[in-house]
């Protein structure tokens, strides 16, 4: 009756003496009956916090045991120079073989239409 009021009741179930002969048996409702999942409830939400404040542990151990990146130093003024005048000479070819490869296209359309090669002026 106490579990149907919401108290929750701990220890061995109740024992009540009946009409047929003296024997004993679990009042309906104690502790372990069908109904009562209060206990069980509490468990279990002990169990979730326990495993969360077990994982936060685990979790920051790790963020702190990884090793942190390296500082990388802020290239100086000679190097980004030399990086630049890798870029433009890098352009320059760039635009050297697409030059080329509009001459070859260009060849080639007129091979294959039997018209004489475009003149060299262009180049």
């Amino acid at each position: 009756r106490a579990a149907a009021r919401g108290k929750l009741r701990f220890g061995p179930p109740r024992r009540s003496v009946t009409a047929d002969g003296g024997r004993s048996r679990a009042v309906p409702g104690g502790p372990g009956a069908p109904g009562n999942t209060g206990q069980m409830s509490v468990f279990i939400f002990i169990i979730i916090i326990v495993g969360l404040i077990t994982f936060g542990e685990v979790a920051s151990k790790w963020f702190e045991a990884r090793p942190s990146r390296p500082e990388v130093e802020p290239a100086g003024d000679e190097e980004i120079e030399r990086l630049r005048e890798h870029v433009a000479l890098l352009a320059s070819q760039v635009e050297r073989l697409t030059e080329e490869q509009r001459f070859m296209t260009r060849l080639l359309e007129s091979g294959a239409r039997g018209n004489p090669p475009p003149s060299d002026e262009h180049r």
